[in-house]
C-alpha cells in the first residue's frame, strides 16, 4: 500500500511550509489514489482514508474554513469509526463555534475509544465540561451585581456575613478569606486575575469592614475564631508528610470539632471539612458538609468541598456539586482533571458498556443535552428545599456519622448545627429583626450607624455613590474622580492608582451603598438632594475650552492635559451631556463667538490625560463669563440662521441656484486633488456635506481660508451670505489653491 505515501510526504512538507491550500489539494490526490488502489487489508485502507481526511481538515482550519473542516472530520469518522483523533478535533472546533454540548459529546466519544485514558484526552473532556457548565451558571454570573442581597451584607461565596471584606473592581464585595478557598467569577473575569496592576493582592475594604463589625459584633467575633482555625488548617493541608505531625493533627481535630459547636459559622464548617479531607476521612467530611449546608444553603465554598470529596470517592454526584458551586459564584482554584473520570463513569453507567461503532454520536449528544438541562432544573430547587430540611430530623447518614465518629463530641457537632437558626428573608419585610445563621439577631433600627463611620475623607460628608479603590479605601464617586485628575495616587495611603484611573472602573460598592440606604435613609436622601442641586447649578452655564477656532461639522481631536480642563471634561462626562464650548484665544481672552463640541470618544492615559474625538455642532455667542475651579464657564446665546427669502437673489441667483453652482465648483476642484490629499481632508472635515447649511463651513475648512473669513462665517446668521462669500473667495483665488 505504497500508492499513498508519495502524496502524503509531499502534503506534509507543504503543510510544514504553511502552504495549506496546496497541501489540501495533495491530500485530495492521496484520497483518490487510496480509493482506487487494490488492497487486501481493508482496515489499513480505511485508516489511511481517515488520516487523509483528518489532515485535510487541519489545512481547512488554517484557512479559517470551519464548516469544511467539520465535513472532512465527519468523513474521517465514517472511514474509521474507531479512531479517536477526529472526535477530539471536532470537539475543539465545536468549542470555538460555541456549540458546547456537541463538543462534550465528541470529546466523550473519543475518550471512550482510547484503550488507556491519559492527560491529553482528559483535557479535551475537561475543557468541554467547563464550557458546558459555563452555560448553566453564566446567566447568574452576568446578574451577580443584582443578586447581592440588600438586607444584610452577605459574602456571595461563603453564604455568611462578610468578614474582612475586599471589594472587586466591579463593585461586588466578598470575604477576603473566601478567595483562599476558591475562585470568584464575575462577568468581568476572575476576582484576582483582573487587568489592573495597582495592587499585588486584594486589599481589605476599610469602610465596609468597619460597618460590618459595628452592625454584627457577635457574628464578626465568631467568624474571627473560625477564620483563625481555618488559616491553620489551610497551612496544614499544604504540608507534606502529615503523618509525622501527630500533635498538630490531634490539636486541629479538637479545635475544628469544638468550633462547629462553640462558633458555628461558615468558616467553622469549612475548617472542619477541610481538615477531614486532608486526613482522607471523606465520609466524615461529607457529613459535616451536609450539616453545614443546612445552616448555609447558599455557601458555594461548601459545595466546592463537597465536589472535592465526591471526586476522591469517584462519586457521580460530583457534577451536581460543581453546578451548585458555580451557581453561588464559586469555581475551583485549580483544574480538577479527576472530574473527567467521574463524567466517563456517568456516561458508561448510562450506556452500560464501552462505546463501539454501534453507538450513535447523536445518542451521545441527546444524553449530554438532557443530562445538563435536568441538572440545571434540579439545582434550582435545591436552595428552596434546603431551608425546609433544617427543621427535619437528622438523616440516616448523619446518624451513622455521629455513631462512628468521636462519639459524644461528634454528636454535639451535629446537634449544635441542627439548633442553629436559619435567616428568614420574610422577617425584614415585616419590619422584624432577621436572625442570622449564628442565632444572633441582625441589626435593628436602634443600631443605626454614625455618619462618622461612613464619611468620605475628602469632602467630610456622608458617602455618596461609594467607590472602593484597589488599595481598600472608599470615597465618593465625584471626590475620587476629581482627586485622581490631579495625581493618580490614593489620597489616604498614596498607593499608585494609575491603571485604576486609566481603565476608569469606578463601579459603586454595591453592599455598602445598599446598607447606607437601608440604615441611614433620611441622611442619604439629603445627601442625594444636595449633590443633585450642585450638579444642576453646574449644568446651567456652558464650560468653555479656550483653544482654537472651529466651525460646525468639523472633527476636532483634542489632547487634554491641563488639570483644570481635565476636571472640566470629567464633569462633562459625569453629567451625561458630553458637550462643552470651544472658543479661539485672543489678546482679551476667549473670543466672543464659539462652537459647541460633542464628545464622540474619550481615551484616558495612566497619568490622567485624555484624548478626545469631538464634533462641532451649534454656534454660540458669549454673554457673561465666570471662573469655576480655574476654568471658564459662560452664559451663552445660541446663534440661529435667519429664514431664507425665496425672492432674495444675489447676482441674479437664488439660494437653490447658488447651492447647485457651489457644488459644481467644488466637484471640479475636488477631482484635481491627489488621493492622499482627499484622504486628509475627509479625515478632518468629512465628505462633501449633503446638508446645504454646512456647505459653506466645509469649504472654508477644506480649502484653508483665513481665520478672519472663518470667524465671520461663525458670526453670520445668513446662509445666503455665507455661501456667496466663500464661493466668491474661492473663485477669486487660484484654482490650485492650497488644501489643508
Amino acid at each position: 500500500m505504497d500508492s499513498g505515501k508519495t502524496p502524503q510526504l509531499c502534503a506534509r512538507k507543504l503543510f510544514q511550509q504553511k502552504r495549506y491550500k496546496y497541501a489540501q489539494q495533495m491530500y485530495s490526490t492521496m484520497l483518490m489514489q487510496v480509493a482506487m488502489a487494490d488492497c487486501q487489508d481493508a482496515d489499513l485502507q480505511q485508516r489511511m482514508c481517515a488520516v487523509a481526511y483528518c489532515n485535510q481538515s487541519a489545512c481547512s482550519l488554517h484557512l479559517n474554513d470551519k464548516e469544511t473542516a467539520i465535513t472532512e472530520l465527519q468523513n474521517a469518522i465514517l472511514a474509521d469509526p474507531d479512531w479517536p483523533r477526529p472526535y477530539f478535533r471536532l470537539s475543539r472546533i465545536f468549542l470555538l463555534k460555541g456549540k458546547y454540548y456537541e463538543a462534550l459529546a465528541y470529546a466523550t466519544f473519543g475518550n471512550s475509544l482510547r484503550k488507556k485514558s491519559h492527560r491529553t484526552t482528559c483535557s479535551h473532556v475537561f475543557s468541554s465540561l467547563i464550557a458546558v457548565m459555563g452555560i448553566s451558571y453564566s446567566p447568574i454570573v452576568h446578574k451577580s451585581r443584582a443578586n447581592i442581597d440588600p438586607r444584610y451584607p452577605t459574602c456571595p461565596m461563603s453564604g455568611d456575613i462578610l468578614f474582612r471584606p475586599t471589594t472587586h473592581l466591579s463593585g461586588v464585595s466578598v470575604s477576603k478569606l473566601s478567595l483562599c478557598l476558591g475562585s470568584f467569577f464575575l462577568k468581568e473575569g476572575s476576582f484576582i486575575s483582573c487587568p489592573f496592576a495597582d495592587v499585588s493582592e486584594p486589599s481589605t475594604d476599610v469602610v465596609l469592614s468597619r460597618v460590618v463589625e459595628k452592625l454584627y459584633p457577635e457574628q464578626t467575633h465568631v467568624q474571627e475564631l473560625g477564620a483563625d482555625v481555618l488559616t491553620r488548617v489551610l497551612a496544614f493541608a499544604k504540608t507534606r508528610r502529615k503523618a509525622r505531625l501527630t500533635d498538630i493533627i490531634h490539636q486541629l481535630d479538637d479545635d475544628t470539632s469544638n468550633l462547629c459547636v462553640s462558633a458555628p459559622c461558615a468558616f467553622s464548617f469549612i475548617a472542619r471539612a477541610k481538615f477531614l479531607v486532608a486526613c482522607m476521612r471523606t465520609d466524615e467530611a461529607m457529613a459535616i458538609i451536609e450539616s453545614g449546608l443546612r445552616s448555609f444553603p447558599e455557601s458555594g465554598l461548601l459545595y466546592l468541598l463537597q465536589l472535592e470529596c465526591k471526586l476522591l470517592q469517584d462519586d457521580t454526584g460530583a457534577i451536581a456539586s460543581w453546578r451548585m458551586a458555580a451557581k453561588y459564584h464559586c469555581w475551583p482554584s485549580k483544574p480538577l482533571m479527576r472530574i473527567s473520570k467521574v463524567w466517563m463513569l456517568i456516561v458508561r453507567s448510562k450506556f452500560k458498556s464501552d462505546f463501539n461503532s454501534n453507538t450513535s454520536i447523536e445518542a451521545m449528544q441527546d444524553f449530554v443535552s438532557s443530562y445538563f438541562s435536568d441538572l440545571v432544573g434540579c439545582s434550582k430547587t435545591v436552595s428552596c428545599t434546603a431551608t425546609a430540611e433544617c427543621s427535619q430530623t437528622i438523616t440516616e447518614k448523619d446518624a451513622s456519622f455521629a455513631e462512628t465518629c468521636d462519639g459524644q463530641k461528634q454528636s454535639q457537632v451535629v446537634d449544635g448545627v441542627m439548633e442553629s437558626i436559619q435567616p428568614n428573608p420574610e422577617s425584614t419585610l415585616n419590619n422584624e429583626p432577621f436572625h442570622t445563621a449564628h442565632g444572633e439577631p441582625g441589626p435593628t433600627e436602634t443600631s443605626m450607624l454614625d455618619i462618622a463611620d461612613v464619611e468620605c475623607q475628602l469632602c467630610l460628608n456622608l458617602l455618596y455613590k461609594p467607590v472602593t479603590t484597589p488599595c481598600g479605601h472608599c470615597f465618593c464617586y465625584t471626590c475620587v474622580t476629581r482627586c485622581l485628575e490631579h495625581t493618580p495616587r490614593c489620597p489616604m495611603c498614596r498607593s499608585s492608582l494609575k491603571y485604576f484611573l486609566m481603565h476608569r472602573q469606578f463601579n459603586l460598592t454595591i453592599t455598602l451603598e445598599k446598607q447606607l440606604k437601608k440604615l441611614l435613609p433620611s441622611e442619604y436622601a439629603q445627601r442625594v438632594q444636595h449633590v443633585m442641586q450642585e450638579l444642576q447649578e453646574q449644568d446651567e452655564p456652558l464650560p468653555i475650552f479656550v483653544c482654537m477656532l472651529s466651525l460646525p461639522g468639523w472633527q476636532c481631536p483634542l489632547h487634554i492635559f491641563e488639570h483644570r480642563y481635565r476636571l472640566m471634561i470629567q464633569r462633562c462626562l459625569e453629567s451625561g451631556e458630553r458637550r462643552f464650548g470651544m472658543c479661539a484665544h485672543t489678546s482679551n481672552g476667549p473670543a466672543q463667538y464659539g462652537v459647541v463640541l460633542g464628545i464622540d470618544s474619550c481615551e484616558f492615559t495612566p497619568d490622567g490625560r485624555s484624548i478626545l474625538m469631538t464634533t462641532a455642532s451649534r454656534r454660540f455667542r458669549i454673554q457673561d463669563t465666570t471662573i469655576r475651579d480655574e476654568y471658564i464657564v459662560a452664559k451663552v446665546q445660541y446663534v440661529e440662521d435667519e429664514p431664507i427669502d425665496p425672492a432674495e437673489r444675489i447676482d441674479g441667483q437664488s439660494y437653490s441656484e447658488l447651492v447647485q453652482h457651489a457644488r459644481v465648483v467644488i466637484q471640479a476642484l475636488w477631482s484635481r486633488l491627489p488621493i492622499h490629499t482627499r484622504a486628509i481632508v475627509v479625515l478632518k472635515f468629512g465628505e462633501i456635506p449633503q446638508n446645504d447649511d454646512l456647505l459653506s463651513f466645509w469649504i472654508a475648512g477644506a480649502f484653508r481660508m483665513s481665520e478672519a473669513i472663518q470667524y465671520n462665517l461663525l458670526r453670520s446668521t445668513s446662509k445666503f451670505d455665507r455661501l456667496s462669500s466663500v464661493i466668491h473667495d474661492l473663485l477669486s483665488s487660484q484654482s490650485s489653491c492650497c488644501i489643508m
